[in-house]
């Protein structure tokens, strides 16, 4: 067993064993547990790193072996060990037992190189896998036995697939909006790989996967991160969740706490995870008003939650950045919400050159005269950065090509300014001035 430093969090197999890291801030001593040291609960400990981390090399562990973390909080709290599954396990073997070491680099995926269609060219199939297509009465379906209907999808017209939650959940029957381990895929669907396998197959039929996800709330059955380790205050969830009343959401109170930093990390790997290692195409953020707001109402401030509107912008700007073309779609979203800098989802799309957001938005009533707190339309924005496409999607939208910013300078003069003569030259063919 050796200490190293690591950037990772879970279990991560690497040539000389598997490093296991955990986030566990208030406690005293951390211990990993497993097949590979007969379960043993203190003859593997892990380092303190000094940062709130616990992390240690361990050569006798390997991808497939079981394991537990034993995390000891302060000895003047009087409790007893506590026994958590690890929150970045990528595989358990149930919601209630145990996490399963995983190299999610392993899977062979071939020459799976998809092309989602554009955002205006979606058919979209929503999918509960465990209904889909039930082999055995009593059981849910399966990843396998979903892919085994996809020519009838085919079919049908779709070339999209939504599949409702799949984060490991409590019991084997479930719509998947209560995840209990947010980074294992469920079990009784078969699965990470199986659903690595789904994936690579819908992408051979032609469809792309998007992955609904929840973080409006956790659980809250079989919740290990529930006062992970053993700190809270107010009876309320500890280390990951809101101590104060913006825990409260109509599915108990397990609100995550958008304004911790670890936290904001959690789920931004989280939702980066299903893009990069399952290969899927989008997302679908379930209920986001309930990310935004304590009660669901936007409409009052008093309850808004601004850590949660900014966590999701920066995980858009990570996928727009590291995914380009892969998408995010959000239920119950006010399509033209400014933030604090006056920028809407679509200013956003647009600043990132992403035509295809952009395209998507238009075509859901997003507001192509929208101006930003400088007075910049979308147009200002192409022109002064030379987005072609973008200029061109606008102009063909009707956007006014001689609106002036709060400097009184118009789309063609920041083009020109900016030497980007192509977009100059558009402008100035529609008669910008």
């Amino acid at each position: 067993m050796a200490t190293i430093k690591h950037s990772g969090l879970g279990a991560i197999p690497g040539a000389k064993g598997v490093t296991f890291r955990v986030w566990a801030p208030h406690a005293e001593k951390v211990y990993v547990t497993g097949t590979f040291n007969d379960w043993s609960k203190t003859s593997t400990p892990l380092a303190s790193e000094k940062n709130s981390y616990w992390s240690s090399e361990v050569s006798e562990a390997k991808p497939g072996d079981e394991y537990r973390y034993t995390i000891h909080a302060p000895v003047d709290w009087k409790l007893p060990p506590l026994s958590r599954i690890d929150p970045y396990a990528r595989k358990v073997t149930t919601s209630k037992g145990k996490g399963i070491i995983y190299n999610p680099k392993a899977f062979n995926w071939g020459r799976d190189q998809f092309k989602m269609p554009t955002g205006n060219e979606l058919v979209i199939y929503e999918m509960h896998i465990g209904t889909f297509n039930v082999k055995e009465k009593g059981h849910p379906g399966t990843f396998d036995s979903a892919i085994e209907r996809f020519t009838y999808l085919k079919e049908l017209g779709i070339n999209a697939v939504e599949v409702m939650p799949v984060a490991e959940f409590s019991a084997e029957f479930s719509w998947g909006y209560d995840p209990s381990h947010p980074f294992a895929v469920e079990s009784v669907y078969g699965g990470p790989d199986a659903f690595k396998r789904f994936v690579k197959a819908a992408h051979e039929h032609g469809f792309a996967v998007i992955v609904d996800v929840v973080y409006n709330h956790f659980g809250p059955s079989d919740l290990d991160l529930w006062q992970f380790d053993g700190w809270s205050e107010n009876e309320k969830g500890g280390i990951y969740f809101y101590n104060d009343r913006r825990s409260h959401t109509p599915w108990g109170e397990t609100r995550p706490d958008y304004g911790r930093g670890e936290v904001r990390q959690y789920i931004c790997d989280n939702a980066l995870m299903w893009l990069e290692e399952y290969h899927a195409d989008g997302l679908r953020w379930d209920m986001i008003v309930f990310i935004k707001s304590i009660d669901g109402n936007v409409g009052n401030p008093a309850n808004d939650i601004p850590d949660g509107w900014s966590l999701m912008q920066w995980i858009n700007v990570e996928i727009q950045q590291r995914f380009p073309g892969k998408i995010s779609i959000a239920e119950g979203a006010d399509i033209n919400a400014k933030d604090k800098n006056g920028a809407t989802p679509l200013i956003l799309a647009a600043n990132a050159n992403n035509t295809e957001v952009a395209e998507l938005l238009i075509a859901k009533g997003a507001d192509i005269n929208v101006k930003d707190k400088n007075s910049n339309t979308l147009l200002h924005w192409a022109a002064s950065k030379g987005y072609m496409k973008v200029a061109e999607l606008l102009i063909a939208k009707g956007a006014n090509i001689s609106e002036k910013n709060k400097a009184g300078k118009t789309p063609l003069q920041l083009a020109e300014s900016n030497n980007h003569k192509e977009v100059a030259d558009l402008l100035k063919k529609h008669g910008g001035k």
